[in-house]
């Protein structure tokens, strides 16, 4: 969606708090394009150069102003509030995927990944299910048919519902995926 001068307005402003180069300007120049200046020359700023990770683009010839192409394709509201929670910090970051598809989005872009190996919750289990799931090209009705799991019961689980450990075990069996209890 074509990004309106309130979402851009939010998305400075939560962009602000989270990086330390001062923004002076956001512009819409096409119908997919917007250009974001700085007061300088940005070059100490990780956080910055984390986000800007996310957007196809690059500096201007000044490299105080860096050009987004393909806003349109961008979320304005999940970025502004994905910039809120996180303030750009690795840990936040990271808590907040483990339960927000959006956010996990976002940050995949950075190259920033949920813990596989220490999944904090039903909804981090069902997503690293159903990534090997995709990975191996099983439709749903091939992964009911392998477990002996109704494909009801199945898309319950991929939507973060609850599911019995005896079912989990059935689909990590499936997919050779081993499952590990610790203390």
């Amino acid at each position: 969606m074509k990004p309106t001068k309130e979402m851009l307005d939010a998305f400075a402003n939560a962009l602000q708090l989270s990086i330390k180069t001062k923004i002076i300007e956001i512009v819409p120049t096409t119908d997919d394009e917007i250009l974001i200046s700085f007061d300088k020359k940005p070059s100490d700023d990780p956080n910055l150069f984390k986000f800007l990770s996310v957007f196809d683009g690059g500096w201007s010839d000044n490299s105080r102003t860096y050009k987004i192409s393909n806003t349109s394709q961008a979320d304005w509201p999940a970025l502004k509030l994905f910039l809120q929670v996180t303030r750009m910090n690795d840990g936040n970051i990271s808590k907040w995927i483990e339960t927000n598809e959006a956010a996990l989005k976002i940050a995949a872009k950075m190259g920033i990944q949920p813990d596989q190996k220490n999944p904090k919750n039903v909804q981090h289990v069902a997503r690293i299910v159903f990534q090997k799931v995709k990975k191996e090209g099983i439709t749903l009705r091939k992964l009911a048919a392998m477990t002996g799991l109704t494909q009801s019961a199945l898309c319950n689980f991929k939507a973060g519902g609850d599911i019995k450990i005896s079912n989990l075990v059935k689909i990590a069996n499936a997919l050779k995926l081993k499952l590990k209890i610790t203390e």
